[in-house]
């Protein structure tokens, strides 16, 4: 994630001198740097469930008893993971027709699929997370917290 980002910010950088300062730029520079963010941000995504630092509206849920709160969390998690799975799968299925067309990106150059590897490869990332925040939830039972990276969860972290 990080080496995405920091290659997306170096290769911004030379484009913006190349263009301004030289009048000419790289072509397959605004393709490259869009793939980049991408891949950044979906890896960074399951990152941010492993912490357990997505996004949740958990303001109801978390005034509730230990009990029914372990439940709600449970569930929000499980749905979170079937929505996942879903997008993992069609974008698999998608990843997959984009193969089999064989096409070349113009601009970089670089085979199409390449491109659309980051859906399947991003979801199936936050999948496996999710399991991971399931079996941990259920490890402890009802009424405790799993230990993760949220603070507000009363976990070690």
């Amino acid at each position: 994630m990080f080496a995405c980002l920091a290659a997306a910010a170096v290769l911004g950088m030379i484009e913006v001198l190349l263009r301004y300062f030289f009048t000419t730029g790289i072509y397959w520079a605004e393709g490259a740097l869009i793939m980049l963010v991408i891949y950044a941000a979906l890896v960074g995504a399951s990152v941010a469930v492993r912490k357990n630092m997505h996004v949740r509206l958990d303001v109801l849920i978390a005034r509730l008893p230990p009990i029914p709160r372990w439940w709600a969390y449970l569930l929000s998690d499980a749905l979170c993971l079937f929505f996942v799975l879903s997008l993992w799968y069609f974008g698999l299925l998608y990843l997959l027709q984009v193969i089999g067309f064989g096409d070349m990106n113009a601009e970089t150059e670089l085979p199409e699929w390449v491109h659309y590897l980051a859906v399947p490869l991003g979801m199936g990332l936050m999948s496996l997370r999710y399991v991971q925040e399931i079996w941990a939830r259920v490890r402890v039972g009802p009424g405790a917290e799993p230990p993760t990276g949220n603070p507000h969860s009363g976990g070690a972290g």
